[in-house]
């Protein structure tokens, strides 16, 4: 328990600090930011984007296949109607574009229509920082990439990505519908220390490796998936994404071990964490979480 309230601390501080511009600020303030913010050049040229979201909230719509009636995509009319997930910034879909499967993430709308704009336009910097961090060699998104859609006549960016379940691997997430429960950490394995170290060397090799490339993140972008029968990290959500030296090693191998524990727990099935007493206490194994900091350390070497 005290493993889990210092992981919802620390998250806490860092959304926080990072959302920032999102939080506890006047509209004046919010307007003043839109204004001056770089990343607002990318979304400043779909100047109906006001009238779009207008129209929305006017129509007091409850989700985006109500709201957005008449969805084009690269001349393909779009049907919304099987819901991914809804996750903070995101709405994400599954659509058919050409005879293949997509995920296409729209923004939510319910807030102050500036706010929308403000926020969509720093999600689309996920993409970006996804590519970034794909030709670094790490684990995430095999496609992504920002397109321009036709909504209700009114030019509007949305972000494209391969789903979950089209990727040669298997991803863990449990905010998405098509998340699949951990093969490798069933409720029947007889697991130890030992076993679960074997499982988890490729992912603390990631730990090391974000730490060496300056690669800044939050909870929020951790999440699970298996390869080649081994654990990994699958990063994801990178809008908040930064590059800055990190002076204080110990502090940023405490927390990411701390996210990837997390992780790994949130991606174990009900049956698994009810049943197998290894995987329920699981953040509070303090032993085999020296291990892997020890792991980790001796990589960064």
């Amino acid at each position: 328990m005290k493993l889990r309230k210092e992981i919802q601390e620390w998250s806490s501080r860092v959304r926080t600090k990072l959302s920032a511009m999102f939080t506890k600020k006047s509209k004046q303030e919010l307007l003043k930011e839109l204004k001056s913010e770089p990343f607002h050049e990318k979304i400043s040229k779909y100047g109906e984007v006001d009238i779009l979201m207008s129209q929305i909230r006017a129509n007091n719509s409850t989700n985006l296949h109500d709201a957005y009636k008449v969805v084009d995509l690269e001349g393909h009319n779009i049907n919304l109607e099987d819901k991914l997930w809804s996750w903070g910034t995101k709405e994400v879909y599954l659509i058919n574009l050409e005879g293949k499967q997509y995920a296409l993430a729209l923004p939510g709308y319910i807030d102050w229509i500036q706010v929308i704009k403000q926020k969509w336009a720093k999600a689309m910097e996920e993409v970006e920082n996804t590519i970034e961090l794909k030709n670094k060699g790490y684990i995430v998104n095999d496609e992504i990439a920002i397109k321009e859609l036709l909504v209700n006549g009114v030019k509007f960016p949305a972000i494209l990505m391969k789903p979950y379940n089209e990727h040669k691997f298997t991803i863990l997430d449990g905010k998405n519908t098509q998340g699949n429960s951990n093969p490798l950490l069933t409720s029947e394995m007889e697991l130890d220390d030992d076993k679960m170290m074997d499982l988890c060397v490729p992912l603390l090799h990631d730990i090391s490796n974000l730490i060496k490339d300056w690669i800044c993140l939050g909870l929020d972008n951790f999440n699970i998936c298996a390869v080649d029968w081994k654990l990994r990290l699958f990063l994801n959500d990178l809008w908040n994404m930064k590059v800055e030296q990190i002076s204080d090693k110990e502090l940023y191998i405490k927390y990411y071990l701390m996210y990837s524990i997390g992780a790994i727990v949130n991606s174990l099935s009900r049956d698994a964490y009810k049943k197998n007493d290894y995987l329920n206490k699981l953040e509070m194994n303090e032993g085999l979480g020296n291990r892997m900091k020890n792991i980790i350390r001796e990589n960064l070497i």
